[in-house]
């Protein structure tokens, strides 16, 4: 994918994000590089916590995938 306006080439940045509640999830559209981040105790989303609330990070990614297989090609 061709970086965003303002982006480096060298920027990567999964595809794909869901809200719900306090959490945010950033993940590729396979499924891969989940990133979750507790947004009422980081707002500024420095401490990736996909690996200390692994059930969390598989629901919403198993969410933002199927959403993103929904959409047309």
């Amino acid at each position: 994918p061709t970086p965003g306006a303002g982006a480096k080439a060298t920027d990567r940045s999964p595809a794909v994000a869901v809200l719900d509640g306090d959490w945010k999830l950033l993940v590729n559209a396979d499924g891969s590089g989940a990133e979750l981040y507790d947004l009422r105790a980081d707002a500024g989303e420095s401490k990736n916590v996909a690996a200390d609330h692994t059930a969390e990070a598989a629901r919403l990614t198993k969410l933002a995938v199927a959403w993103r297989k929904s959409l047309p090609d």
